[in-house]
């Protein structure tokens, strides 16, 4: 085997290792990318939770857990306005141990 077979040889495997990072690094682009919509996802759902827990926190924890406060409502308005179909019964009926 002579010098220059080698080097053609190495030449071969670096340009296939490259096209490897190359597309492992579109890989990693794409997560990342996913990632952060995941995370803003479960951040503006943490946010919501805590909110609703604030503005309902009456609700919640009355004898009768029917949820018809002002702002409760208005969150189901911003969330399901006219027109848009609801799951469940008005004024909603919440099941909280």
């Amino acid at each position: 085997m002579n010098l220059t077979t080698v080097l053609d040889l190495i030449a071969h495997q670096e340009a296939a290792a490259g096209q490897t990072a190359d597309r492992l690094r579109e890989q990693i682009a794409a997560l990342t990318a996913e990632l952060g919509r995941v995370d803003s996802e479960l951040a503006a759902l943490a946010t919501t939770r805590t909110t609703l827990r604030t503005l309902a926190a009456t609700e919640f924890t009355a004898d009768d857990p029917t949820i018809a406060s002002t702002p409760y409502q208005q969150i189901l308005e911003v969330l399901f306005p006219k027109g848009v179909r609801r799951f469940g019964a008005e004024p909603c009926r919440c099941n909280v141990a």
